[in-house]
């Protein structure tokens, strides 16, 4: 199994787990460099929007 495959896996099953619990959103953090799951999350018809933090 690829690991797009299994990120999809691991997504739909959040998905599934925020509906059963009636949660509002769900919240995919990444590194701005990691372009895999940046692309797993645009073909998986999510919403992005650019944040930066310091700490």
């Amino acid at each position: 199994m690829r690991s797009l495959e299994v990120g999809q896996l691991l997504l739909y099953q959040a998905r599934d787990f925020a509906k059963e619990s009636d949660a509002q959103r769900i919240s995919l953090e990444t590194a701005p460099d990691n372009t895999g799951a940046q692309r797993l999350y645009e073909k998986m018809d999510t919403s992005m929007t650019r944040s930066f933090s310091l700490t």
